[in-house]
């Protein structure tokens, strides 16, 4: 049995059902040169890295509030363009656009030598660069933009495209197959690759006369690798010598870094500072397998985990992505590869299917190591640790690699194989060169494994099932987020969580599902990788009474109703938009047998359980397509503590409802729970029907 590791608890004080449980896991990535950026903006504050300014007009303050600015409105752009930054849910700049975006919009126009992390947004301020710089009223390219791959050019333009959609620019892909014979380029902004880029000029079928402004994206990648590099210098001496050249790279070897400086003469350089240069938002694992076999494996038992999200498995050969591949779809898991030798089609297709979240698992080599920007990736497999081409550790690359998880201040995993004493020592090379921790997690104990590598959230976790869930959860190895109305509970399960699994992590938060704001917010604060919720045990239970229709109180018609349905869709609400975005999510509904048939003294609790089944249906319709899995769980008759409240604390009363018969225990229930959210990713447990030995349904129960 396997879940995701971050669960989020929600326990009612006088709830007599589970409230809510949410689920996250990590998932893997790997692949080749690509480079990380953005089609969409970090959350507000999430990235605050420091960055260092060397202005190429040595009097100038580097501090200055001219080479700085706080909103994109300080930047004097169009309005049609801040419409489209805007619409693309940007709501202020990161760190490296703050810094940068005044000084590539500066007149007259400047060099830059940009660097920063993984995911801050770097895509964002030169494709707002090449938008600004353009004339529309001419129709001849002006602003030309490279890339290591076609997976990278293809995003890059889908960020000129959307952040664009208001102005009349012109766009053109320039990569293989997408040019016809004979046509005439005269796109205002064009997006290639060295190879199509530099035949396209040979054949005269891209002018750059026009040209203001030409950037590299991965700069560092396009210019030391053999190849790129002598395609992309040949560009350069083409392009007028007054264009604006703009490199942009999440690393700048040594090496590189002085070679930089000549082909972009007299630049502004921006980058972070040499100790923010890992990502810290990725933590970093290894695992130790004995063979080459055993990392196959090893692989094969993480599946689990890399689907409840999306991960990308990176290899060092293309035979050896596609070996995989197969044989694990042998297996019965679901993967597909993506390399360079693959048809143009099918890579675009498979990439497309990648980003749609219609593909789970993406085996790869480096070309989509670099810049390729899939928020909901969470999850980097090194499944051969990074080399060169002369077969020494690659620090740059490892950093893109596992750059393809923790996008925009999000959390993610990175898992390395090493199999012998030398790929440890590879590993240990990049560890030492990035001053970065690598923790090993055991290939021969998987209970502890998966409690390393799993996230979870549960709700519903000071007493009844919901604390049951949270211990459940718990003991698969799941972190934990508890929220309850009475706190005192919830330290109490917090510190048997702790004592009892040490490795798990465990958040507690008071909380009364009854009041929206206070869901709002108690769900937006939780911390750390506990925030992606993966899975959500929505127990919404209250039940007070049993008074017939004419004497139930208005008090608790009320409560029922507020905590039953209100509560239950605040919280449905909250998540599901969490889901949404992250476009993965299982929601675990607890209804009841009361829902499907009304009995005497029963009625508004049966007509709240009715509702819980009406609103699974209808999420379940609503999210097929995300896909968020939405199972919905109707246990009957189960004595926990909340078996009194209903009762008024006449507890006589709450034992004659179980005489003669044995009832269900919230451990029988929560074990059912964790049951449906460890199922296959190609399956849901939709509908569970729970009944005690010798009940046939909520009014039939044989008592001895």
């Amino acid at each position: 049995m396997s879940v995701p590791r971050n669960q989020f608890s929600i326990s009612l004080e006088d709830s007599d059902e589970v409230d809510s449980i949410t689920d996250q896991v990590s998932q893997l990535n790997t692949d080749e040169k690509p480079k990380p950026d953005a089609s969409e903006n970090p959350k507000p504050d999430a990235i605050e890295h420091e960055v260092e300014v060397r202005l190429a007009d040595l009097q100038a303050d580097p501090d200055s509030p001219l080479y700085s600015v706080k909103s994109f409105d300080e930047l004097g752009i169009h309005e049609n363009l801040l419409k489209g930054v805007y619409e693309m849910n940007f709501t202020k700049p990161s760190k490296i656009q703050e810094r940068a975006l005044p000084l590539l919009l500066a007149n007259p126009p400047r060099n830059m030598i940009g660097q920063s992390q993984s995911g801050t947004g770097k895509t964002a301020a030169f494709v707002l660069t090449m938008l600004s710089r353009v004339d529309y009223d001419i129709d001849q390219p002006q602003a030309l933009c490279l890339a290591p791959s076609r997976e990278l050019a293809r995003q890059i333009m889908e960020v000129v495209e959307k952040m664009g959609k208001y102005t009349p620019m012109k766009t053109k892909y320039v990569i293989k197959d997408s040019v016809q014979k004979g046509e005439k380029i005269t796109a205002h902004i064009v997006i290639g690759t060295p190879g199509t880029v530099s035949d396209m000029i040979r054949k005269r079928s891209l002018p750059l006369g026009a040209m203001k402004l030409f950037v590299l994206d991965e700069a560092d990648n396009m210019l030391d690798q053999q190849g790129l590099g002598d395609q992309t210098l040949r560009i350069k001496k083409q392009v007028p010598k007054e264009c604006q050249v703009v490199l942009f790279s999440a690393t700048f070897p040594d090496n590189v870094r002085e070679f930089t400086k000549r082909f972009a003469p007299e630049a502004n350089e921006i980058r972070l500072k040499a100790t923010e240069l890992t990502v810290e938002g990725i933590k970093q694992f290894y695992m130790d397998c004995k063979s080459v076999e055993h990392k196959f494996e090893v692989l094969s038992e993480l599946y689990s985990l890399m689907t409840v999200g999306q991960s990308i498995i990176f290899v060092r050969r293309r035979d050896t992505a596609d070996k995989i591949a197969l044989r694990l779809n042998n297996d019965g898991h679901a993967v597909v590869s993506l390399h360079g030798t693959m048809d143009t089609v099918k890579r675009d297709e498979v990439m497309d299917q990648f980003r749609r979240g219609e593909i789970k698992v993406l085996i790869t080599t480096n070309v989509i190591a670099r810049g390729i920007d899939i928020q909901q990736v969470n999850l980097v497999i090194n499944y051969d640790i990074p080399l060169t081409g002369s077969n020494v550790p690659d620090p740059e690359t490892y950093l893109h690699r596992i750059g393809r998880t923790g996008r925009f201040g999000r959390t993610g995993a990175s898992i390395n194989f090493v199999h012998d004493e030398m790929s440890y020592e590879q590993m240990q090379e990049i560890q030492n060169t990035l001053g970065c921790d690598i923790i090993k997690v055991p290939t021969d104990d998987w209970e502890v494994a998966h409690k390393i590598l799993k996230k979870a959230l549960n709700t519903g976790a000071s007493s009844g099932i919901g604390e049951a869930c949270a211990y459940q959860f718990a003991a698969a190895g799941a972190n934990v987020t508890i929220t309850a109305r009475r706190m005192d509970r919830l330290d109490a399960v917090r510190s048997h969580i702790q004592a009892k699994w040490p490795n798990v992590q465990v958040h507690a938060a008071e909380l009364d599902v009854c009041v929206q704001e206070q869901v709002e917010q108690v769900i937006s604060n939780i911390p750390g990788d506990l925030a992606n919720i993966d899975i959500l045990v929505n127990n919404a239970g209250l039940a007070m009474g049993t008074d017939p229709v004419s004497d139930i109180s208005n008090d608790a018609i009320n409560i029922v109703i507020d905590t039953n349905i209100k509560g239950l869709l605040y919280v449905s609400q909250c998540v599901v938009r969490i889901m949404k975005r992250r476009k993965t999510g299982h929601i675990i509904m607890m209804g009841s047998i009361a829902g499907m048939q009304g009995y005497a003294m029963g009625s508004i609790y049966c007509a709240t359980k009715s509702a819980v089944h009406a609103i699974s249906e209808s999420l379940r319709a609503e999210t097929i397509s995300v896909p968020i899995k939405v199972t919905e769980i109707k246990p009957g008759m189960v004595e926990t503590e909340f078996s009194v409240v209903r009762f008024n604390g006449d507890k006589s009363k709450a034992d004659g409802v179980y005489k003669g018969v044995e009832p269900m225990t919230a451990e029988d229930v929560a074990e059912c729970v964790v049951f449906a959210a460890s199922r296959h990713p190609r399956c849901v447990v939709s509908d569970v029907v729970m009944l005690a030995t010798g009940q046939a349904t909520a009014g039939l129960v044989h008592r001895k």
